[in-house]
């Protein structure tokens, strides 16, 4: 199956609306309930966490559409650096690109410009546990002192990995996300501990990617006909399954999205 991040862009927009953010919103502590105004709110806390009054740059891995990109430059007055495997998502970026904005499809792993923050949001589960050093390598050396990383990930409940939860991981990395590797909480620690981060679990979504996911579905539920017409009966039928599975597992608490601060401290 065709790759779905290639999928055409109209289909994105149908589900995604404005923000184009396809990531776990966050509905918590506002008197508003739709998903664009979520959306922006799970951006803001994630820019307050790495950017600071001396901050003049960031980094978005696994930038997407490019809308956390756009809001630091937009409302916290950065220049910022997306990069993204996608052709299309990185073509729709630079297309939508303001001043002070760059993206790029260099390999992650290439990557050596200096920044004051980064954040990676639901990308980290893209990214194969032997490749975890050289994740944080980069970050490390990336990050000026006392920078700030944010990682937003799912993550398996402790003591709550069960069969269905490990069937449904296999069923997607061969039939829909081939990359697909969902970290668990000791990776984190171990992998901050090695690079010298200190860490701390700035928030815990619970529900917020059922009720994302809950969203997504309604809206392309409301325009299944012209879905289908965009990508097809079968690819229709997968995406919404595998939508469907993950909220499932995160109603159940088996998966939940955390945000992980982490700060890189003085060399030893």
């Amino acid at each position: 199956m065709k790759n779905h991040y290639e999928w055409p862009i109209e289909f994105y927009k149908i589900f995604l609306g404005e923000t184009m953010t396809y990531s776990c919103a966050d509905f918590r502590n506002g008197d508003d309930t739709d998903l664009e105004s979520a959306q922006i709110r799970k951006m803001d806390t994630i820019l307050d966490a790495i950017v600071d009054q001396n901050s003049k740059k960031i980094l978005d891995i696994g930038c997407g559409w490019g809308s956390t990109v756009r809001r630091a430059v937009s409302k916290y007055g950065v220049s910022a650096i997306g990069i993204d495997v996608s052709g299309q998502q990185l073509n729709y970026c630079i297309e939508n690109s303001l001043d002070n904005m760059s993206f790029c499809d260099l390999n992650l792993y290439e990557y050596n410009e200096p920044v004051d923050g980064i954040c990676c949001i639901e990308s980290f589960e893209h990214i194969k546990s032997e490749n975890y050093n050289k994740f944080f390598s980069l970050c490390h050396k990336a990050l000026k002192p006392n920078g700030r990383l944010l990682i937003q990930t799912q993550i398996h409940e402790e003591n709550k990995i069960n069969f269905d939860l490990l069937k449904f991981n296999l069923w997607c990395r061969k039939n829909m996300m081939l990359d697909l590797e969902l970290p668990q909480m000791d990776q984190i620690y171990d992998m901050a501990k090695q690079y010298n981060f200190s860490v701390e679990i700035l928030n815990v979504l619970d529900r917020q990617y059922y009720l994302s996911v809950s969203e997504w579905l309604k809206r392309l539920e409301d325009e299944k006909e012209l879905c289908i017409n965009l990508i097809g009966q079968e690819e229709y039928d997968y995406f919404t399954y595998v939508l469907r599975k993950m909220g499932e597992l995160h109603e159940k608490k088996l998966l939940n999205i955390y945000q992980f601060l982490l700060k890189k401290e003085e060399d030893k």
